[in-house]
Formats: structure tokens, sequence, C-alpha cells
């Protein structure tokens, strides 16, 4: 956890300050707040602070005193001034006291969450530094480091895997290691999530992996879910957090673990090398009209035990930028970070939410390379419209998958088909629409409506006496009557036939009594 001050003596724009900071990242909490510069410096003297946001106009004192103290008194506080004046001034004389940086209110979304990345990666380095002194003042330069995982996710953060404080997981694997190997052959050393440890043994050659197996199994019995990935080769101290990178790297490629485990780091390499290969694959095949389900189904597994949507955003984010990488997909970070919070936020339960990140991951994985290639790029269109015609929303959907703006996508399928993929589309429909018509004779014409993709029952009605003249309740009627002359009909020709035989027959029968009459006739003469 980060720990923030903010200093703002208007109470509104203080509040608007505290949930946009906690809102843009979730390590940072805003711990206390001040109303004035005196009430700062109160707060100072009595905690200790990661970051801290300081109005400069305020009452009583002002944020300038503020910082003069930070700077006289030493203090090891990251310094973020506020302003609602544009003036060089300000900026100078905040400069010049150690300041961070400096923001302008109202605070834009996109200037607060460069600010905290950057302080993020700057406290993660400063803790980093000091629970590595341990380590470089070590006779002994040869280590060997485990990475440990507790929660469903490495994203989620100590709010919610570990409500009872920060320190629980250090007390855990203390408690676990006591048991194993003594202090002084041991190090944890905290990462920049909550729920996440390094772990740092000397060299304790075969040992090692046989202290980690039992710390799995111990951890395990009391954690819902516990990964630990170890490193395959020996380390020193200045390889440590690169191995913690890679084993990191490993975890997010892996896209979560669905049950605990415990990996070696060609184990780990090896499940993020096969996911990543996986898309890869079928992203040459199939996927431009549907997703892979192999994916989906590791993401609804993922997400399903989550139910905080700022944590659901931080594994969506990890996981698509994390594959987006390896597959060279065209999406930048912010492009992806802006979409996932919006579908996040549009989306009312959970069937919504991954209905969208379907659509997101087609998009992203899923993009053919149509350059100089528009017969290719017409025929997937209608192929997509084929199989999807009774949800296709229109021509932005077709562009956000295929990659084109709509107007060049109409071109290039007006080209093929002499006619736009819209009017395609209505087409089909109207023809699945007369086909259900014909066949679903009790079916009401609403439902057949919703069922080819059409709003409502009128609008099908419209459009089907545009394309065949009738409505469709017209159109039905014809086909119960040919439906009846069809069967009428042969009845007809049957009744009409067997008259015939009876008729020719009866002809037949007269025939043979009249010959055999005029036979005994002629016996008798």
């Amino acid at each position: 956890m980060i720990s923030v001050l903010v200093v703002e003596d208007e109470i509104p724009i203080l509040r608007s300050i505290c949930r946009q900071v906690e809102s843009a990242n979730s390590s940072f909490h805003v711990t206390r707040t001040a109303v004035n510069g005196k009430e700062a410096i109160e707060a100072l003297q009595e905690e200790k602070f990661d970051l801290m946001f300081v109005d400069m106009q305020m009452p009583v004192l002002d944020g300038m005193a503020v910082l003069k103290f930070v700077k006289e008194k030493q203090l090891s506080v990251y310094t973020i001034v506020l302003s609602g004046y544009q003036e060089f001034q300000y900026a100078r004389e905040a400069l010049q006291c150690g300041v961070l940086d400096y923001l302008l209110k109202p605070l834009k979304k996109n200037e607060l969450t460069r600010v905290l990345q950057k302080v993020e990666r700057m406290i993660w380095i400063d803790r980093s530094k000091e629970e590595t002194a341990y380590i470089n003042n070590s006779d002994d330069r040869e280590f060997e480091a485990a990475l440990l995982t507790v929660g469903p996710y490495i994203m989620l953060r100590e709010d919610y895997a570990f409500t009872e404080g920060q320190n629980r997981i250090d007390e855990q694997l203390n408690s676990f290691l006591d048991k194993y190997i003594s202090d002084e052959l041991r190090w944890i050393i905290p990462t920049k999530y909550e729920n996440e440890r390094i772990i740092v043994f000397r060299k304790l050659g075969g040992r090692t992996k046989n202290i980690v197996e039992k710390l799995f199994r111990d951890y395990q019995s009391q954690c819902d879910l516990v990964t630990i990935i170890m490193a395959g080769q020996e380390q020193t101290h200045k390889t440590i957090f690169e191995t913690n990178k890679r084993l990191h790297q490993y975890m997010i490629g892996a896209m979560g673990v669905e049950e605990s485990r415990l990996m070696d780091e060609e184990e780990a390499k090896s499940v993020m090398e096969n996911g990543v290969h996986y898309l890869k694959t079928v992203r040459k095949e199939v996927l431009k009209v549907r997703v892979s389900e192999h994916v989906m189904e590791l993401i609804m597994k993922i997400l399903n035990p989550v139910a905080e949507r700022k944590v659901i955003f931080e594994i969506l984010k990890l996981a698509f930028f994390r594959f987006s990488e390896e597959i060279n997909s065209n999406y930048t970070y912010n492009q992806m970070e802006d979409e996932i919070a919006d579908i996040i936020q549009s989306s009312y339960n959970r069937e919504e939410l991954y209905d969208k990140l379907e659509k997101m991951i087609i998009r992203m994985f899923c993009v053919e390379d149509y350059s100089g290639n528009k017969q290719k790029l017409a025929l997937d269109i209608k192929e997509y419209l084929d199989h999807n015609y009774k949800s296709v929303t229109g021509n932005k959907e077709l562009a956000d998958i295929f990659g084109f703006v709509p107007a060049y996508l109409r071109d290039v399928f007006r080209s093929k088909y002499e006619k736009s993929p819209m009017e395609y589309l209505q087409e089909l429909r109207l023809e699945c629409a007369r086909k259900m018509l014909a066949q679903e004779l009790k079916l009401p014409v609403k439902e057949i409506a919703r069922a080819v993709g059409f709003n409502d029952a009128l609008y099908l009605s419209k459009v089907f006496r545009r394309k065949f003249g009738i409505t469709p309740s017209e159109y039905r009627n014809q086909v119960k009557t040919m439906k009846r002359k069809a069967i009428i009909l042969p009845v007809l020709l049957f009744l009409l036939g067997i008259g015939l035989i009876s008729y020719s027959l009866w002809n037949l029968l007269q025939a043979h009594v009249e010959y055999r009459r005029r036979e005994k006739k002629k016996r008798l003469l």
C-alpha cells in the first residue's frame, strides 16, 4: 500500500481528489487529509506518508510553508503541488523545494495517472533498495530465489486478499520458513503487489527445492490459491530483481493460475509460451469470425472469483497487454486501458462483460492483414455477416472488428457485391425471415423479427413489403393458401383417378355382360 496525504482547503475539491487518486491507481490509499498548512504539518509530524498532494493557496499556512517544512526536516515524502493558477512563480518555488511534479486543478485523468505511475515506480525502487541492503551486505553473493503469489490472480491487492493487514503475508511466510531455515539464510522482499513476495535464499544446494516444496504444502493448507515459481539457476545480488521481473512476466503470460501450483522457471515459461503459441496459431485460422473459446474460458475462470470492478480492471489490463505484446496487436496500452475501463463501467452483469470482452479479443488478436487484398476483405465481411446476421449492430461493429473506417469497408464490399454491407445484411435477414414465415406458421411475426435481427415487427413489415411487395402476414397467408392447395390438388387428382378407373372397369364389365348375352343367344338359335 502507498499511503497518501491530501492537503486542500476546499472540501468538495478535497473529496474529489481523494476519489480520483484511489480510482486512478488502486495501489494508492488516502490515509489522511488536511484543510490547511498547519494541519498538514501536524499530520507529517505524527505519521509517515509516501506521497502528498498539497494545494498552494490555503488559509492559516499556505502550501509553500508545508513544502519548506518538508525540505527543512528532510522528510522522505514525494510531493505533488496542486494549483488553480498557471503562474510560473508557483512552479519555480515549488521545484526549489524538491517537489516531484506540478498539476493544475481540475485534475486531468491522464495527467494524474501518469504522475501516480511515476511515483509508484520510484517508491518501488526505494523499497527494493532498502530490502536488498541485507543481501548486498552479505559475504555470500550467491543466492536462489522464488516468486510467491497468493490469491486468484497476481493483481489482487491487500484490501482484497489480506483484509487483516498488509503484513499478514510476511507473518505467514516467516512462520512457515522458521520450520525449515534460519533467519540469516533467507530474506523476504516485497514487490509492488501486496499479495506477492520474492523469497531469497542463500545458496543451499539441493535443500532449496525441498524447502520450497514444503513451504508450498504448508501455505496451500491455509490459502485458497497459492503459486510459487522457482528460479532455475543461481543468482547474484544484482540479478535478484531481474529474476523477479522474468518470473512475474511468466505469471502474467499464463493469465493466472486456476489452482494452487508449484512451478519451476522452465515450466512457467512453457505455460506462457503455450498460451501465446495457441493465440498465434488460432489467429492465422478461423478467428476472423469468432473468438477463441479457449481464451474466453481462461478469462472467465480468472474473473469468476473476483467481484470488485477495480480488481477486474487490473486483471484484464495486465492479461490483455501481455498477450498483445506477444501477438503484435496494433492496440496501444492506453487504447486497451481505456476500452477495458469502458467495458467494465458499461457492463451491468457478467454475461454482458464477457460478451464485450469477446468482441475486444476478436479485434485485438484476430484481425487479418488485408493490405492490398480487398477481395479477401470483402469475402471475410460477407462470411462474418453470414455467421452473425442475428447480432450485428451496424457499421461501427464491422469497423472495430476489421480495423478500417466504415466508409472504406462500404466501398470495398460494394466493389465486389454491388451493395453495402448493411444492404446485404438487410437482404440476408429478410430472406431468413421469409423462410421462417413459411416454416413456422404459428410463430408470431414479432418473434420472427427478433430472431433474425430486426428490432421490431413494424420495421420488418416495412422493409419486407418494400422487398417482396406484401407484408409478412400477407406472405404467410399466401403460404398457407398454397400449402392448402398443395394438399387439396393431390386429393382431387386421386379421387379423379379413382373415378376414371371405376368408370373404365364398369364399362369393361358391361361389355363383358353384353358379350355373354350375345353368345348365349347364338347358342339358342
